[in-house]
């Protein structure tokens, strides 16, 4: 569609600040519509503080009624002589198919032939190659040419329209009393859940102090509860402890328990367990309780006998001193 009488274009003329100009800056705002073309309408516009101004216009076509373009016929000489419909004639060694132009659009009566030139990897129309190397030459591009599919749009196509509903298409609560009701879709089946179990752990041989006898054996737990109730604890197979495993020092140490500065028994324990191992560090800190209580008490009788001191030194300060001659 070429533009006809009507079709209008917006457009805004050069935006001015109008700041000590006044009505003068209307002078610079001008406008003019390009041709033949017709002012359509225009409008002042301005900042919010009137700092600056500028006009929107439309102009618009004056001359001329609405055409379109209707093509009559083909212009032969437009194309090239390749230019035309393919069809497949042949196979070459490596099974690709040729093709010869069987028509065109022009008067040009020769057939030439699109192939793969084996030498050159390419497709090949005449002397002119393109770039594709593709089984099939539907894309291939060069310098004169381009092989497109070609889709037969021949034929008639007609609408069926609406089916008829037979005697009561006339009668809409008839037609409402013919339709059926749809049916409840089935739900489908639930699906069987995956059922997953927790994997107890299993913990080292060593934790369980069969040969620590101090005091008396008791395991460190039997059971491990959890959600479902008491799981009873399994123990992977003893392994030789490594040197300086923790267990291993406990298992080979051994001593007589503190019982005068300390809350120990007096008696001799090999093979410690957690809680010797932890009477050591609570005896050990009741000994340095003890020493610090024997600290505080020599320092108090110390500070007793300087204060005895200094109160005799004070008292013989008065007495006046004696001289022999």
């Amino acid at each position: 569609l070429i533009s006809g009488l009507g079709t209008c274009v917006p457009g805004f003329s050069a935006q001015v600040d109008t700041a000590g100009l006044g009505i003068r800056a209307l002078e610079l705002m001008g406008f003019t519509c390009p041709g033949d073309d017709i002012l359509g309408g225009f409008q002042y516009e301005h900042s919010a503080s009137g700092g600056w101004g500028r006009f929107r216009y439309s102009c618009c076509v004056s001359g001329g009624a609405p055409t379109v373009v209707d093509p009559f016929e083909i212009k032969e000489s437009l194309f090239p002589a390749t230019s035309g419909l393919y069809c497949p004639t042949a196979r070459d060694h490596w099974g690709r198919l040729q093709y010869e132009k069987r028509s065109g659009p022009g008067p040009d009566t020769s057939t030439p032939t699109l192939r793969f030139d084996t030498a050159q990897d390419r497709w090949c129309l005449g002397g002119d190659c393109g770039a594709e190397q593709g089984v099939s030459p539907v894309g291939t591009r060069g310098f004169q040419f381009e092989v497109v599919d070609v889709l037969d749009f021949d034929g008639q196509f007609e609408g069926k329209g609406i089916s008829t509903l037979g005697a009561s298409s006339g009668d809409p609560e008839a037609i409402l009393k013919s339709l059926k009701k749809p049916k409840k879709p089935t739900p489908p089946r639930m699906p069987k859940l995956e059922v997953f179990e927790a994997e107890e752990p299993q913990y080292a041989d060593e934790c369980k102090f069969e040969e620590f006898a101090y005091p008396t054996y008791t395991p460190l737990w039997e059971n491990s509860p959890d959600s479902h109730g008491d799981n009873p604890i399994t123990y992977a197979p003893k392994e030789e402890l490594p040197e300086g495993h923790p267990c291993a020092i406990a298992a080979s140490a051994g001593g007589t328990e503190d019982d005068v500065w300390a809350s120990g028994d007096g008696q001799t324990h090999d093979k410690l367990d957690y809680s010797a191992i932890f009477g050591c560090s609570t005896r050990d800190i009741e000994r340095g309780a003890s020493d610090a209580a024997v600290t505080l008490a020599h320092d108090l009788v110390g500070h007793v006998y300087d204060m005895a001191e200094a109160s005799g030194q004070f008292s013989c300060a008065f007495a006046p001193n004696m001289v022999a001659a």
